[in-house]
């Protein structure tokens, strides 16, 4: 799928930077394309952060807070330092609280720092 109509059909859901950042995850010959097997492992990935995202979005407000992103990150498998988590609040909450799209900017970068 060209990167460009993949970004049209994400931005209805997601800014222009956590598209970018999805694509860029998945985009492994940096062809600008991505293929089906490709963006299935990309709405993989969304459906497992959204679920994870939902289940501690207790109040259903559509963000979660620092301690509950400190509770689902740790439900992937990262272990963080503090300072780690402190970086993170400072770069996504807005007032204390992360939305899911940057919630879902933090876990794409958690993932190509991990490797994973």
């Amino acid at each position: 799928m060209h990167y460009f109509l993949l970004c049209l059909l994400l931005s209805a859901a997601f800014s222009m930077e956590t598209c970018k950042l999805m694509i860029n995850m998945l985009d492994r010959d940096m062809s600008g394309m991505m293929g089906f097997n490709e963006f299935k492992d990309l709405c993989q990935a969304l459906n497992g952060w959204k679920g994870t995202f939902t289940s501690f979005d207790r109040d259903h407000s559509g963000t979660v807070e620092g301690h509950e992103l400190q509770q689902a990150i740790g439900t992937m498998g990262y272990n963080l330092s503090p300072q780690a988590m402190n970086c993170i609040m400072k770069r996504y909450s807005n007032h204390g609280r992360i939305p899911f799209d940057d919630f879902v900017s933090c876990c794409v970068r958690l993932r190509a720092l991990t490797g994973e």
